[in-house]
């Protein structure tokens, strides 16, 4: 739905449309229900910190004044950052619509936690576009129980792969101890456990919050 440029931190990131687990897979996702970037209100936009790409990764890094340039069909718009904050996962306020421009981004802190959100609002600088009627995703606003870009998922199976991960990691570790050449044991070893990690992760990256 749009490209984020964000100069300071170097980010040059396709936007998709909404904030669900697979969407933000894609890249960061514009929250269904706040006005496009560009338009009048409050814009807000998820991305992940640590996983798929980490595209808000350095987003802590930005200062009040570094500009951000959002692009859509509608043109190319710059806002410029006026704060940021850490709020809780179930704080939806800073997504709620505003009188003027802005545009809201969120993503989970700190890195490699899920236990509260960053968030940095920018306000924009350059003319507000016009919101054609079938273009416009205002509605009434955000709303969402569970909360800022929230994930579901079941522990079940993330506890299975687990559990199959660490006793194969201590397996080969063991055996390698009753050999002469341990590096052969871990070599051997190594491409199954990587196959183990990878089904652990399908697994546990719905239980995680969206923008972790």
């Amino acid at each position: 739905m749009g490209i984020l440029q964000i100069p300071r931190i170097g980010l040059n990131a396709i936007v998709v449309q909404g904030t669900s687990t697979s969407d933000l897979r894609l890249g960061p996702g514009h929250y269904p229900g706040t006005p496009l970037p560009g338009q009048p209100g409050n814009s807000a936009i998820a991305g992940h910190r640590t996983t798929y790409g980490a595209p808000f990764y350095a987003l802590d890094e930005l200062h009040a004044g570094d500009p951000v340039f959002v692009t859509t069909t509608q043109g190319r718009f710059c806002y410029q950052v006026t704060r940021n904050l850490v709020v809780n996962p179930s704080d939806v306020a800073v997504v709620a619509q505003t009188s003027t421009p802005e545009l809201t981004l969120t993503t989970c802190n700190p890195r490699f936690s899920a236990t509260s959100r960053l968030v940095v609002q920018a306000s924009l600088v350059t003319p507000a576009a016009a919101v054609p009627e079938h273009l416009s995703l205002a509605g009434k606003g955000h709303s969402s129980s569970s909360g800022l870009a929230g994930g579901q998922g079941s522990w079940p199976g993330a506890l299975i792969w687990g559990a199959a991960c660490a006793a194969w990691g201590v397996g080969v570790w063991a055996l390698s101890r009753r050999r002469h050449r341990p590096w052969v044991t871990y070599a051997l070893g190594a491409v199954p456990l990587l196959v183990l990690l990878f089904v652990f992760f399908q697994n546990l990256a719905p239980l995680l919050p969206a923008s972790f």
